[in-house]
């Protein structure tokens, strides 16, 4: 089939004309359509939905080119997580030997996943929620991952206002967590009393300290750094850890608070106009981080100790292949570091023409990311194996994991600088921003999409942009208070995790399993011209939802109270943790419910039917070809109404099975 990219970039007969056709494709081979009962009127009725303003209208925006797009998804993926996550999961779960579970993992769930999500939105150019017109009673797992991404991206941008604000703190003539400071202040005495200076300058403990304060245990575990110091109590004024947030987690602090309008005034102004800004904005999002982390790197591999920090990185221990526990570090951090699951790779494709080349984009991305997570940690470790060689301690002793990574240890590790520390720490944060940026716009993308195409169609993108984005603000206030790492930590694991492991096994089951594996290549074949090869039918059809519903299972087999600083968080938190995680989970039931509630007045057996079944929605995008829509139409005419049975495909197979051994016998 004869297409063409109306999106910029190459297009598939160049592709082909050069050689270009990837061999992970098998030829071509006859379209053969699932049943699906369309009829004429009810397309008539669908184009004057969209000619009203709904999702798959020609007027609906597109990307002004397909080089847009593959900005935008460069800059969801590669995020903070790659700069923070990655380097510490390596450092924990065998050093160089963890590439081998990531890489398997991203074989096997991450490239496939990021493929088919992409798939859905360009084939229907319909948001992470309307998509799931392919199975209306499965639309909750659309609206369980769209309050999972709105409550992500609340967290995500207090982390950046935590970034703003070491941003700005950078410009001082000396960097103010680099020594203790000579007064208590604001800070408790006893973590006063036992600080040690960051900068060479000082020496190794604070001035301040008088020869009374140096008592037993001064130089035990208690012991804590000036960018420690300065981190939990300057920056986020953190609540004791001995006290938790038993008592509450305290009101908001007014730096934060204004660090934190400033991000949310950031995100706005990019995603005001929908995709015409955010896409122009992509190529500075995407590829400025790269320009950072790469004089980074070229200043760490300078610096003494190095060389034994990027050795401690890579130093493998493929002993640590044997635990379990590492495999499912390697999913959930190709999970989070690839973005995938949230529905804003469903949103972003929708916005693609129809016959754009989804495949090149998906390989170039989820490629990118893992060799910018490697170049990350080689980055991060030349530079916290200098911490190391400078403070005489030993690599591993130097490395903290998430937000202490990126608040404490680096800025530490950069505050030894001996020339213009102030400017590798503006480059930094400056970066770590950049990130942030990218990966939140995709985000809020989900909650303005939905709102754009469904909700006010009829409103100003920028309005319902600005509105998504005031709720997003005050709901985030309340990470910036005292209690609001305890917060944080919480709102990630029974929002961000748990729940996406449960929704994207819902979606791979219900994609290659209902709607069906020949569907979902059938719908391939359409846009790009060719057929899916093996590799990607098996795992999107047995590999990839098995080990799904296996990764859930040992999710809840070994799940664990939560923690904050090591200490275990009280009852009331952890009961408000399941009300959020049910926030998503029970869209699944409830929407489902609401189906077969508009459909009461249908016999049982035949709302069953119409539950599992496309709906009259769900076809070509309208941006396809006229040609590819009437193909698509003619040959869904000519099929049987009726849904998928599994259970009579199982026995479909085993009856060809045994006859063929008997053929053989």
């Amino acid at each position: 089939m004869a297409t063409t990219h109306h999106g910029g970039g190459t297009t598939l007969q160049q592709e082909r004309a050069g050689g270009m056709d990837n061999p992970a494709f098998d030829p071509p081979e006859p379209l053969e359509l699932q049943p699906r009962p369309d009829s004429l009127e009810k397309d008539k009725e669908h184009q004057a939905q969209a000619a009203a303003g709904g999702p798959p209208g020609k007027g609906r925006q597109q990307w002004s080119s397909g080089m847009e797009f593959l900005m935008s998804c460069i800059a969801m993926s590669v995020g903070l997580g790659n700069v923070w996550r990655f380097p510490f999961t390596v450092y924990e779960n065998g050093g160089g030997a963890f590439l081998v579970p990531y890489l398997v993992v991203l074989a096997l769930i991450g490239k496939p996943l990021y493929y088919m999500e992409m798939a859905l939105g360009q084939f229907s150019s319909f948001g992470s929620v309307q998509v799931w017109e392919l199975a209306p009673a499965f639309k909750g797992i659309g609206y369980g991952q769209l309050i999972s991404s709105g409550i992500v991206v609340t967290y995500y941008c207090s982390i950046m206002a935590i970034t703003v604000y070491y941003l700005a703190a950078s410009f001082s003539s000396e960097l103010p967590w680099a020594t203790c400071p000579r007064t208590p202040g604001e800070y408790p005495y006893q973590a006063w009393a036992q600080c040690f200076d960051a900068s060479p300058r000082a020496g190794r403990l604070a001035a301040n300290v008088s020869a009374h304060s140096l008592a037993p245990g001064f130089f035990g575990p208690d012991r804590s750094s000036s960018s420690e110091l300065y981190f939990k109590h300057s920056v986020l004024n953190e609540v004791d850890d001995a006290r938790g947030i038993s008592q509450g987690i305290g009101a908001p602090g007014l730096e934060l608070s204004l660090c934190l309008a400033l991000t949310w005034l950031l995100v706005w102004a990019v995603t005001c106009c929908g995709v015409k800004s955010s896409g122009k904005a992509a190529y500075f999002l995407a590829l400025f981080p790269y320009v950072i982390l790469f004089m980074l790197l070229i200043r760490g591999v300078t610096l003494p100790g190095a060389l034994d920090g990027i050795i401690f990185f890579v130093q493998p221990d493929f002993w640590r292949l044997l635990d379990p526990t590492v495999w499912y570090a390697a999913v959930t951090q190709c999970f989070f570091s690839l973005g995938v699951g949230f529905g804003s790779l469903v949103m972003m494709s929708s916005y693609n023409a129809f016959d754009h080349n989804i495949y090149k984009d998906a390989m170039i991305v989820t490629s990118m990311d893992t060799l910018t997570s490697l170049l990350a940690g080689c980055t991060i470790f030349s530079i916290l194996g200098n911490l190391a060689h400078e403070s005489g301690q030993s690599v591993g002793t130097v490395v903290k994991g998430g937000s202490g990574l990126a608040f404490v240890s680096y800025p530490e590790a950069i505050a030894k600088f001996n020339v213009a520390p102030q400017v590798f720490a503006v480059l930094f944060f400056l970066m770590l921003l950049t990130l942030g940026v990218g990966s939140a716009v995709a985000l809020l993308g989900n909650l303005t999409t939905l709102c754009g195409d469904a909700l006010v169609p009829r409103a100003p993108t920028w309005a319902v942009s600005l509105v998504t984005c005031l709720v997003g603000a005050l709901l985030g206030l309340v990470y910036v208070t005292p209690g609001g790492q305890y917060v944080l930590t919480l709102v990630d694991y029974y929002s961000g995790t748990f729940p996406i492991f449960v929704l994207v096994a819902a979606e791979m089951v219900v994609v290659g399993w209902v709607y069906g594996l020949d569907n979902l290549c059938r719908d391939l074949e359409l846009m790009l011209g060719r057929r899916p090869g093996l590799y990607w039918r098996l795992t999107w059809g047995l590999i990839t939802p098995v080990t799904m519903i296996v990764i859930l299972v040992y999710t809840i087999c070994t799940a664990r109270r939560l923690e904050h600083n090591g200490r275990p968080l009280p009852d009331e938190a952890v009961a408000a943790g399941w009300v959020i995680a049910a926030l998503g989970l029970v869209q699944i039931p409830l929407w489902a419910a609401i189906f077969f509630v508009k459909n009461r007045s249908l016999p049982f057996g035949e709302a069953c039917r119409a539950a599992l079944r496309p709906s009259p929605l769900w076809r070509p995008s309208l941006s396809a070809e006229a040609s590819v829509a009437k193909q698509w139409q003619d040959q869904m005419g000519r099929q049987a109404q009726r849904a998928p049975d599994l259970w009579a495909r199982v026995r479909e197979l085993a009856a060809a099975t045994f006859n063929r051994r008997l053929a053989d016998d």
